[in-house]
């Protein structure tokens, strides 16, 4: 038996992809717009108060992009701001003369600051669909909360610096026995 994923089970299946995610967004950048297809409700990130209408639809580069970049950290701010324009997620999502994507997707991840707390998350690109020149028009932007993982990566790199200091230490005992 096939299944016919285009009427059955698309819908749940793109629900379950953006549950994974608590803000997803198609931006057409030919009209320099965005429209948010996914939003977790009772998210307080990004500046997201529960309410949806400021994140519904808009332009892109002007609206949307400054809401993303009043809640990303000062230092921050540029690197991710850079990131995220329409010209950069362009070049790096563009195809080559093959018609194969120079990246299948692109990712930044960042920080945000609420008051004391650090949160950490990833801001991910992948092309939608592509013009006859091969540059992206359609661009999936989707927003992962990595809090976890970056505390996780952090620990691990505390870990291992410790155990290179333990064995510079070793060595350098060995070293004054001779």
């Amino acid at each position: 038996m096939e299944l016919d994923l285009q009427n059955e089970y698309m819908p749940e299946i793109l629900d379950a992809l953006a549950r994974s995610y608590f803000t997803t967004l198609v931006v057409d950048v030919q009209n320099d717009r965005y429209q948010v297809v996914h939003l977790t409700p009772s998210r307080g990130e990004c500046g997201h108060d529960g309410g949806t209408a400021q994140w519904e639809t808009g332009e892109y580069s002007g609206s949307m992009h400054k809401q993303l970049m009043a809640f990303v950290k000062e230092e921050d701010r540029q690197r991710v701001g850079d990131a995220l324009s329409l010209p950069n997620l362009c070049a790096m999502l563009r195809r080559d003369g093959t018609g194969k994507e120079r990246n299948e997707s692109y990712y930044v991840d960042y920080q945000v600051a609420y008051g004391t707390d650090i949160h950490w998350y990833r801001a991910i690109t992948m092309a939608l669909h592509f013009g006859p020149d091969g540059s992206p028009e359609k661009l999936l932007l989707m927003f992962k909360d990595i809090t976890a993982q970056k505390a996780e990566e952090e620990k691990k790199q505390r870990e291992l610096q410790k155990a290179y200091e333990l064995a510079e230490l070793a060595e350098r005992a060995n070293q004054a026995k001779t």
